[in-house]
């Protein structure tokens, strides 16, 4: 993996999370946090290609694997998910997917941190039957997508349409599960990843794929990270 685009990975996380006034430093390969100083945040795997047009534009395209470790000495309190960004070069590509990566996955992170819904997350208590949820903001993609996808999202919630797929890939001997939810559509291609604790579920993204969906021709995506509990109740 690049050195360089790793290291430039860690620095827009660590800037959105300064920006987001929770105090952190570079170290240890990773982004740790004063408040919590046994949580770190690491690029494990990075990639990008460079896509060229019959225009002449050129478009960079990098892909994020990364992990937060609730505590670095313990490997099974990793969490692992990954992000795609693009750019019109492979600076602004890096900083587009470690964004994307920030504004949906560190707000359910944080509000376990704190055990209480921050940066817009949605607590669900016994969202899915045996599971308490973290539920992070949608983070979106393309023009005008909020006005044509937020309402539609608001009634369906994709937690919800999604739940008996979710919930029959859970392994329910683990103590906390992670989703990462992908959809993305460009006329009439239709995109769609779901991650179960950082492994593709095929199940899920099957559900995925058949919910149905509003009549949006241009480009536009949705992104949704979900942190499930052991129910308490």
């Amino acid at each position: 993996m690049p050195e360089e685009l790793r290291q430039a990975a860690l620095q827009v996380i660590q800037s959105f999370l300064a920006a987001s006034d929770i105090a952190c430093s570079l170290q240890g390969g990773g982004v740790r946090f004063a408040r919590w100083p046994t949580v770190g945040v690491f690029v494990t795997h990075a990639e990008h290609e460079e896509n060229s047009y019959p225009s002449g534009e050129q478009i960079s395209l990098v892909h994020l694997d990364l992990a937060v470790a609730l505590n670095v000495e313990r490997e099974d309190s990793l969490i692992v998910s990954c992000a795609t960004g693009i750019g019109a070069g492979l600076g602004d590509a890096v900083a587009n997917a470690a964004d994307q990566w920030c504004a949906c996955v560190i707000p359910p992170i944080f509000s376990l941190l704190h055990q209480q819904a921050m940066y817009g997350t949605l607590w669900l208590p016994d969202g899915l039957p045996g599971w308490d949820l973290f539920v992070s903001p949608y983070v979106m993609r393309g023009q005008d997508v909020q006005a044509d996808l937020g309402p539609f999202l608001e009634q369906q919630p994709l937690v919800v349409s999604l739940g008996h797929a979710l919930l029959a890939e859970l392994p329910p001997e683990r103590m906390f599960n992670t989703v990462m939810l992908y959809r993305g559509q460009n006329g009439n291609n239709v995109f769609v990843d779901c991650y179960i604790n950082g492994e593709k579920s095929e199940p899920a993204e099957l559900a995925l794929l058949g919910l149905p969906w509003p009549d949006i021709e241009r480009f536009h995506s949705v992104r949704l990270f979900v942190f499930c509990m052991r129910s308490q109740g």
